[in-house]
């Protein structure tokens, strides 16, 4: 019985944390669609990229990457769709998490991540990340600093 107490309680717990989480994972998620998809195309790399963003972040390991994942392609499927829509519906959402400079700080090293994942840093990758900086209030030298993301 105090097996199947221990057990319920860890998975509350987890459940818990992933709740807690869930608006930061759908940030980041969309702060890396947007970079993505800022030349209209997601290459493998950027989906490479992204996997280790959610292997190395630690709010986000909480997350079985198949949901992150699945948030991110919705992301960018809407962005296909509509691209000014969605890209101001995403940015809205960023907005929303400003209130931590922690997390806004890991959102944009994301987004940083992505752009660099295909060696070719473009000007509108550039001007998304712009764009994701003044949604939530970070500076753009963490950009232009190339910091890791972790």
């Amino acid at each position: 019985m105090a097996g199947l107490l221990s057990g319920l309680t860890a998975t509350f717990k987890e459940e818990l944390e992933k709740f807690r989480q869930r608006e930061f994972m759908e940030a980041c998620m969309a702060a890396s669609a947007l970079v993505a998809m800022a030349d209209r195309e997601v290459r493998l790399s950027e989906r490479v990229a992204l996997d280790d963003i959610l292997s190395n972040v630690e709010k986000l390991k909480v997350f079985d990457p198949v949901t992150a994942v699945n948030v991110h392609r919705t992301f960018v499927s809407d962005l296909s769709r509509d691209y000014a829509g969605t890209k101001q519906r995403l940015l809205e959402l960023l907005t929303k998490q400003a209130t931590n400079p922690h997390d806004a700080e890991l959102m944009v090293k994301a987004g940083l991540a992505i752009a660099k994942a295909d060696n070719d840093y473009s000007d509108e990758e550039a001007q998304v990340l712009e764009e994701i900086c003044r949604c939530l209030n970070v500076p753009l030298s963490v950009v232009e600093a190339g910091a890791e993301v972790n």
